[in-house]
């Protein structure tokens, strides 16, 4: 009798509990919103990799996904912080924020590195030793809302030297500006994107282009945003030997932001979706491979909550069986 009034229990317990998350999936009584994500330019990685990653996301959970192309990280930061904007994720970099551009908006993580690349033609070797030589010289650079423009005007302006008042610096979208670099309408070309952009590993094969070193980068380290980080001998060819030697490269961190009203549930399927598009990095950082994701500590941007118990915790079991609308609940 005891054992056929324990099943009559578990029976009517399993019921309710089917009668319960019926209702939930047909109330939908938490709400779903939708992502809108900064996509960035044409070529970046965030472009490339990032949009496969969140879009495969947001199809496994059910969220609606809507994706705005921009110029990049200085546009990003304006659309996150504007509260009429329908933006809700995009990368940013964290290190170059001021306290009001940060107050309303959270970090999901950092997603990896920009260094300032500076490219120039082999043929203009003998011109070009400091920056004040590449300032005399025709300079492709991104558009002013990019953050290649953004952080090369730090760059320059770190040496008493304006950009913006010099007409040497012609400013354009990204693969306009590599195009006008390659065919020679301009002679040297300054990008900050990461290693695996696609435009960057296209300019790394041509025959007549070198990475031009700053003589004195370790000085930068630790000034405004910037940090000092290493492209190991070989780590673009082994087989070439590219580079021939270890360069050192002035950078930044970029972090994937969000806004800070953006659900919960949003904000955790989107820290989920982070290690689908982070590559392996080449560069050392003091010695050693910085890995990613990974929380934010040094900067005036803050952690989200939900991305720091991710970190501590692991993804939550259920995320694999519940919606998205769901799945901070048992977090």
């Amino acid at each position: 009798m005891k054992s056929k009034k324990s099943y009559k229990i578990f029976f009517i317990i399993a019921i309710l509990f089917a009668i319960f998350v019926g209702m939930i999936f047909l109330l939908q009584p938490f709400p779903r919103g939708k992502l809108v994500v900064l996509s960035n330019y044409t070529g970046s990685v965030w472009n490339s990799l990032g949009d496969e990653a969140i879009s495969n996301t947001s199809k496994k959970y059910g969220i609606e996904y809507i994706n705005i192309p921009t110029n990049g990280a200085v546009e990003n930061v304006r659309l996150l912080g504007d509260p009429t904007s329908a933006a809700n994720v995009g990368p940013v970099f964290d290190r170059f924020l001021t306290p009001d551009q940060a107050k309303d908006i959270y970090s999901l993580g950092l997603i990896g590195l920009d260094p300032i690349w500076i490219f120039y033609k082999s043929t203009a070797k003998e011109k070009i030793t400091t920056l004040q030589d590449i300032a005399q010289l025709r300079v492709s650079i991104g558009p002013k809302d990019s953050g290649s423009y953004y952080l090369t005007k730090k760059l320059f302006a770190l040496n008493a030297m304006n950009i913006e008042n010099n007409p040497h610096f012609i400013s354009s979208p990204l693969e306009d500006a590599a195009a006008d670099f390659l065919s020679g309408k301009t002679e040297v070309l300054i990008v900050a994107a990461s290693y695996f952009a696609p435009v960057i590993n296209k300019i790394f094969f041509e025959p007549d282009v070198k990475i031009f070193q700053l003589p004195n980068a370790v000085d930068y380290h630790g000034v405004e945003g910037f940090i000092l980080v290493t492209l190991p001998a070989g780590s673009i060819d082994v087989h070439k030997t590219m580079p021939a030697e270890d360069i050192e490269l002035i950078a930044t961190t970029v972090s994937a932001a969000v806004k800070k009203d953006l659900q919960p549930a949003l904000q955790l399927a989107l820290t989920l979706a982070l290690p689908d598009l982070v590559e392996t990095t080449p560069y050392f950082f003091n010695t050693y491979y910085i890995h990613y994701p990974a929380p934010v500590f040094d900067a005036i941007l803050k952690t989200s909550p939900v991305a720091l118990k991710y970190y501590a915790k692991g993804p939550p079991f259920l995320t694999k069986y519940i919606p998205s609308w769901l799945i901070y609940f048992p977090f």
